[in-house]
């Protein structure tokens, strides 16, 4: 077992460098997502009270984009995988030495099980913080949509 996940952290750093990639940009975004989520939990009941909508718009605008983002990458990983799997398989030369075509298979494989393993990480943190963003993302549309009288005015002085 130990040699499977010793070969599979090699395969990482040399056949299934996009997937690492990948991984690392995901995991900037969901540090983003996150740090996102706790400015505007922090800073809502203060926002809310100087009636500083515009503020609040653009912060959960954000952040709504930014989860969107974060939710995308995550099922890009399966995606991922299987790429590896068929490029891969397509350098496969059955004429050649069978340590070749191992070689090549395993490298099939390690992508797959990349993918999956990168996924179910992504998806395990997203389930951790989708339901606050929810939460807050709710919470400042009821406000939002309470005082867009007060909202639009807003930004008709703002932009004048």
């Amino acid at each position: 077992m130990l040699d499977v996940i010793g070969k599979m952290f090699s395969s990482i750093v040399s056949s299934d460098t996009v997937i690492l990639l990948v991984a690392v940009l995901t995991g900037v975004i969901f540090w983003n997502v996150r740090t996102k989520k706790n400015e505007l939990a922090e800073n809502f009941p203060k926002w809310k009270a100087e009636k500083r909508y515009k503020k609040i718009s653009v912060k959960v605008s954000a952040l709504r984009k930014r989860h969107n983002i974060f939710i995308t990458l995550i099922s890009f990983f399966p995606l991922l995988g299987m790429l590896g799997t068929v490029t891969a398989l397509l350098k496969l030369d059955l004429t050649e030495a069978s340590g070749s075509v191992k070689n090549n298979f395993f490298d099939a494989l390690t992508s797959t099980a990349w993918g999956i393993v990168f996924s179910l990480i992504f998806k395990g943190m997203n389930a951790f913080i989708e339901t606050d963003i929810e939460d807050a993302v709710d919470k400042a549309e009821k406000l939002l949509s309470e005082n867009e009288a007060e909202l639009n005015d807003t930004s008709k002085k703002v932009t004048v």
